[in-house]
């Protein structure tokens, strides 16, 4: 991470979701708390009593022992204390925090985390926790240290179970329900088996299967004396089962002084189909439907927990790798505290990955205008957002060509009657279009295309809303945030983004007539909005807070589109709502629309007022708020490096904001294709560095004009076409060739 960019933790979230893209998740909370509300599918707590927990003694003789938090857990502090002194860090997706306390002699640092690499969505959709333990010796005498997982089962009649071998690599308590028929391990089997596993690869372990049945004082009196009084624990097991039975897995180490040491654990858990009381997986389609994408890989959470060990420093390396570039950025605090804390909407509970890949959310039905938001997925996994785009127009579109604002599940079921979404209708055709730009895949664009052109039809037919084909969206219409009076700059621009995307899809498909005809469609919508909707005075939907009447330039400056809102008008309107919404000492909450009109503020050279609203904003993720919505704010990134792509042109340019240099030297993260790496800019040169993925280049556009243009660290022929340089053959480039360009 840069030392010079100083992440506010105030501003990350309170409840961190560890576990994978649309896996379920345990949180972790800031104080160090595990909290389990979100596996298989069970909205509240599983339990109390789960934790870490460290000792220390000499030769037998006990000296301290806490629990790894800095809070109160419930009652079990009345037995065991917490640590005084904690630092928490976080950086996505890691949570770091350090612990000590005066009478305890050692430093326990924790990082937890779950793998995070784009590009590679199954490496990122584990379903498991990873802690690492790093014990640090700070007293004059050798210690013998236990680290202790306490996990509570989370099942009904559950049943505990030591898996493994103390000798082996790795070793813990597999927890599951005794209710549960046998897996039969068939992959299209009916049975939803499900269990949870808790583990270490440490090779020096104890553990016990059961703490005491009985009350919560039974078991934490009898738990205490066993981890105090005792070096190891001896297994305790029960033939009976219960309901909020815990089991634990310790590891022992003794250290020299200054001497440090890791351990590792894992939670993780296995359920084969989404729904976990579903009664109708007798159904082919909706068996097939709701299955676990994990299920591809992993049988059981025992299985997982061993990929986990096996690649856990590969897949560390890989996740470092992203997170170290992204927080190298040169980028203001505000703004990248804004991004990285909402990147955890990624690994939301509420999202979950069927069998094949696509994303389903519990918490809005996939709602296609909540995702006209989402710009996180489709530059960092594509694969998942050209599998959303498919299901938005072979899924939730009808014969006529309109989608269902919701998407319907199972898939195979078609949407009931429903009354269309003018955002939703037109941000699909907008967002159909993002994945092809990313992407420059004909083969998927002709494939997609002709439902793209029939849901921009719907809007031409009889009685819907520009019917003549005059520019002008007219009549009721419907959006998510309630029926809007018509006419409006919202829809209005959207339309006009929608147009233009259409207009290029179809020219690049040599569909000359039909690009010609949205494209002049496009230049009517245009020219309504900007002499009609903004003649006299900005036209806004809210003046009291951050409008989302320009999502359509929103997503046109991030396509690459020709201007909708004309620069003189939209500059008034945005000062408008800077003057009425935040000015003083008002705090702002944003709910996730307000980041493209952030993103406005920084494009059009209003940096400071895009700063001070960052610095006023409540974020609404610090309490596990995981709006979809959210994930708007990542296109700050484009916005602060001035990011252009077109995959299919094998252009990539940059144009950024080079007050955010330090020292002199801008450097920024980004992703595009099926690549990122780092855009670094000095006094006199650009240079392009891809760490990770490839993609092809033709075209390097820059904000001056390029001199010398070196390749893999070589000079290569160009030829300039203003500020952008253009070469006769595809560039390959990847991490070992950059693209530096001198340009004074």
């Amino acid at each position: 991470m840069n030392k010079n960019t100083q992440i506010d933790t105030k501003k990350q979230p309170s409840l961190f979701p560890l576990g994978g893209m649309g896996t379920d998740c345990i949180t972790f909370a800031e104080n160090g708390i595990i909290k389990t509300p979100y596996i298989f599918n069970k909205d509240k707590a599983s339990g109390s009593i789960s934790f870490f927990a460290v000792k220390a003694e000499k030769d037998g003789v006990f000296e301290d022992a806490r629990l790894v938090c800095s809070e109160n857990i419930s009652e079990i502090d009345e037995y065991i204390p917490h640590f005084t002194n904690t630092e928490i860090h976080s950086r996505f997706p890691y949570i770091e925090k350090s612990f000590s306390c005066e009478s305890f002699p050692g430093k326990v640092k924790l990082t937890a985390f779950n793998p995070f690499i784009p590009f590679n969505d199954s490496d990122s959709s584990i379903p498991a926790a990873f802690f690492e333990f790093e014990i640090e010796n700070t007293a004059d005498r050798n210690i013998d240290y236990t680290i202790c997982g306490v996990f509570e089962n989370p099942f009904e009649n559950g049943k505990n179970t030591f898996d493994g071998d103390i000798h082996t690599e790795s070793k813990g308590i597999r927890m599951y329900s005794l209710e549960d028929i046998a897996d039969d391990g068939s992959l299209d089997s009916t049975v939803n088996a499900k269990n949870l596993y808790i583990s270490t690869d440490f090779e020096d372990v104890s553990y016990q299967e059961y703490l005491k049945n009985g009350s919560f004082t039974d078991k934490m009196t009898a738990f205490c004396d066993d981890f105090i009084k005792n070096p190891s624990f001896k297994n305790r097991s029960y033939k009976d089962c219960g309901f909020c039975n815990s089991g634990l897995i310790a590891a022992h180490l003794n250290l020299n002084p200054s001497e440090k040491k890791k351990v590792r654990f894992v939670i993780s858990w296995y359920m084969r189909y989404i729904s976990e009381n579903d009664k109708n997986l007798s159904d082919d389609k909706n068996r097939n439907f709701k299955r676990n994408y994990y299920c591809r890989y992993f049988s059981n959470s025992t299985e997982c927990a061993a990929y986990c060990y096996t690649h856990w420093e590969r897949l560390k390396k890989e996740t470092d790798l992203f997170s170290d570039t992204l927080y190298s950025s040169t980028l203001e605090p505000e703004i990248l505290e804004c991004i990285t804390s909402n990147l955890w909407v990624l690994k939301s509970p509420f999202n979950m990955r069927d069998k094949d890949g696509n994303i389903i959310n519990y918490k809005n039905g996939n709602e296609g205008c909540i995702y006209n938001y989402e710009y996180a997925i489709c530059h960092l996994f594509p694969k998942i957002a050209r599998s959303m785009r498919k299901i938005e127009f072979l899924v939730c579109m009808n014969e006529n060509g309109a989608l269902s604002p919701v998407t319907p599940y199972p898939l195979s079921t078609k949407p009931s009657d429903f009354t269309p979404f003018v955002d939703t209708q037109l941000g699909s055709i907008i967002k159909a279009y993002r994945e092809f730009k990313l992407s420059g895949d004909t083969n998927w664009l002709k494939k997609i295309w002709p439902y793209a052109k029939h849901c921009l039809d719907f809007a031409f037919l009889k009685n819907m809303w520009d019917s003549d084909r005059l520019g002008i969206l007219a009549g009721s219409q419907n959006t998510a945030s309630g029926v809007l009076s018509s006419p409006n700059a919202y829809t209005q621009g959207l339309y006009a983004a929608a147009l233009l995307c259409a207009a290029d899809m179809a020219s690049i498909l040599k569909e000359k007539d039909i690009a010609n005809e949205y494209a002049s469609i496009a230049n009517k919508a245009v020219q309504y909005l900007n002499t009609s909707l903004l003649n006299d005075r900005p036209c806004l939907l809210r003046e009291d807070t951050a409008d989302f009447s320009f999502i359509g330039q929103w997503h046109g400056n991030n396509l690459g589109l020709s201007k909708i809102f004309e620069e003189e008008k939209l500059l008034t309107a945005l000062d408008t709502i800077c003057d009425k919404a935040f000015c003083g000492n008002r705090k702002a909450e944003l709910f996730g629309y307000e980041y493209p009109y952030i993103y406005l503020l920084l494009q059009n050279g209003r940096i400071d007022s895009a700063l001070e609203l960052l610095r006023k904003t409540n974020n609404l993720n610090k309490n596990g708020n995981y709006d979809t919505k959210l994930l708007s704010s990542y296109t700050l990134i484009n916005a602060a490096t001035g990011l252009s792509y077109d995959m299919y042109k094998e252009s990539i340019s940059f144009d950024p904001i080079l007050s955010f240099s330090q020292k002199g030297y801008f450097n920024c993260f980004f992703a595009a294709g099926e690549a990122f790496g780092t855009i670094e800019i000095g006094p006199r040169y650009i240079e392009m560095k891809l760490l990770s993925g490839q993609f092809k280049l033709r075209r390097f556009g820059l904000f001056k004009e390029p001199k010398v243009v070196y390749y893999g660290g070589r000079k290569f022929d160009f030829k300039a076409d203003g500020n952008t340089a253009v070469f006769d053959v595809s560039l390959i480039c990847n991490k070992e060739k950059s693209i530096q360009v001198i340009f004074d």
